[in-house]
């Protein structure tokens, strides 16, 4: 299913890039939803804390535990990876992945 899909967006037309990191499970129940908010919470103020990093320009999308951030003109590269490291820091995230162009 992950790569039917990814597939199908890739040849849409006008689509030019994809990141494809789709998963496929059960529905998560009420908790993991808790979480899921919690986690986006702590990332966007870690992001917001962080100097040099211009949070305005950037989304913060979290799922099974994986926080996503995605923008552009995020600010300085450094500093986005330091804020990133960060959030890897708190307990239960598995994963941040940058998808910041």
């Amino acid at each position: 299913d992950k790569v039917k899909a990814g597939k199908s967006i890739t040849e849409t037309y006008g689509v030019s890039k994809v990141w494809n990191y789709l998963s496929v499970g059960a529905h998560e129940n009420p908790q993991a939803v808790t979480k899921v908010a919690y986690l986006t919470s702590i990332a966007k103020e870690r992001l917001l804390a962080q100097n040099g990093v211009n949070s305005n320009n950037m989304k913060v999308v979290t799922s099974s535990q994986v926080v996503y951030i995605l923008g552009h003109n995020a600010g300085k590269y450094f500093q986005v990876k330091a804020a990133m490291a960060k959030i890897r820091q708190v307990g239960d995230v598995k994963d941040v992945v940058n998808l910041i162009e």
